[in-house]
């Protein structure tokens, strides 16, 4: 894990013997931070923005639960991972955890494996789905013509004209547009085509993506631009940040797509490496993909359409009833825009398959569908479990 020498991880814990078993376990390949109450531990986050937060329950003045409230209440630390390592043991004390937006639960006295294991899951997960959403764009853009941008970062002002703006020959003339002539390498020449309805919220949501260092903010949004015939155009406009050991932006790029034929959706999600599939809003499946299928060791499509409510079990891991549980991350994910969640499914002769789902809530076509990336975690688990054993 050498590479990630530039990632950092912020320790919270009142016990001295406590911090530095942590920093033994993680300094060789994660700076450390360090503090022993509540108030430090929030003003060292904000100041450093860690990639990753352990912290403690049981602290004097303030408790880790306090702490975690006001981490996710602040729009610059609330999607920093938090990893509670306490002493405490029971159901109801990891519940509460995670209930308050814990990523995860590690119980005192800790394995060094396993507390190298889980910060590094959290911070895996996020480079697999940008290096994923890089590759995505790249084979969608070759199959479907869809346009593609790319921003290489001087002053990580977003809207900086420093920042050097390359606009494909493909994103000019998807805009009736020929050349750099009449479409400069600037951000102004999309900015003022944008629908004045959309403006703001294009510029927020590109921001709110670009200013997140954790790289936990998705950049994924529905707008309007003007064609150079004055008509507008509806489209989809994606992307992913490259960041260094900060988080501080390197390069961005993306894409937009003309949502107007719904084939190219389905095309581009046939493309994607992952499984996928897509709900309406009254979580009927109306597609999924190749991997899917794959997934789930089904041989087309129709199988999963067939199965879909046979592929979880009735209750997850924690005891809560399936039905229960999604429904309230399918509430999540509507409130927010996307979720993450992990979820046990299970193949059609009842094995377990251990998941994560990224799950976004997008407008397709004047109507909303929830879209679901599911990663298999089945080999994640087995080399922890390996390395408990």
């Amino acid at each position: 894990m050498n590479k990630l020498k530039t990632k950092s991880v912020l320790i919270v814990d009142d016990e001295n013997s406590n911090i530095m078993a942590l920093t033994h376990i993680l300094s060789s390949d994660y700076v450390v931070y360090a503090s022993k109450n509540g108030q430090s531990a929030i003003n060292v986050a904000e100041k450093y923005l860690p990639d990753v937060i352990l912290l403690d329950i049981l602290m004097p003045d303030m408790s880790g639960y306090e702490v975690i409230t006001t981490l996710k209440s602040s729009k610059k630390t609330q999607h920093i991972p938090v990893i509670f390592i306490t002493g405490l043991r029971t159901s109801g004390d990891e519940e509460k955890g995670l209930a308050l937006g814990a990523a995860d639960y590690i119980i005192k006295p800790f394995f060094p494996s396993i507390v190298k294991h889980r910060v590094w899951n959290q911070i895996k997960v996020l480079e697999q789905l940008n290096e994923y959403n890089l590759m995505q764009y790249k084979l969608a853009s070759d199959a479907l013509g869809i346009a593609l941008w790319n921003i290489d970062v001087v002053n990580p002002d977003p809207t900086s004209p420093e920042n050097k703006i390359t606009w494909s020959q493909e994103f000019r003339q998807m805009f009736g547009f020929s050349d750099e002539n009449d479409f400069p390498n600037n951000i102004n020449a999309l900015a003022e085509r944008f629908h004045p309805e959309d403006s703001s919220k294009a510029f927020a949501a590109f921001a709110a993506h670009f200013n997140d260092y954790t790289g936990n903010t998705p950049y994924y949004i529905e707008y309007r631009v003007k064609h150079k015939n004055g008509e507008y155009m509806h489209v989809h406009g994606f992307g992913a940040t490259q960041r260094d050991g900060k988080g501080i932006p390197l390069r961005t790029s993306g894409a937009v797509m003309d949502i107007t034929e719904k084939q190219r959706m389905k095309v581009m999600l046939d493309l994607s490496p992952l499984a996928c599939l897509v709900w309406d809003e009254k979580l009927n499946v109306v597609y999924c993909n190749k991997a899917a299928a794959k997934l789930f060791d089904l041989k087309d499509n129709q199988e999963i359409f067939n199965n879909f409510h046979n592929l979880s079990p009735s209750y997850q891991p924690d005891g809560q009833h399936s039905n229960e549980k999604l429904a309230n991350y399918i509430k999540r994910s509507s409130e927010k825009g996307y979720y993450i969640f992990e979820w046990m499914h299970q193949m059609l002769d009842g094995t377990p398959l251990p998941t994560k789902i990224t799950l976004f809530h997008v407008k397709d076509l004047g109507n909303y569908v929830f879209v679901g990336y599911i990663q298999d975690l089945r080999e994640q688990q087995a080399a922890i479990e390996g390395c408990t054993g």
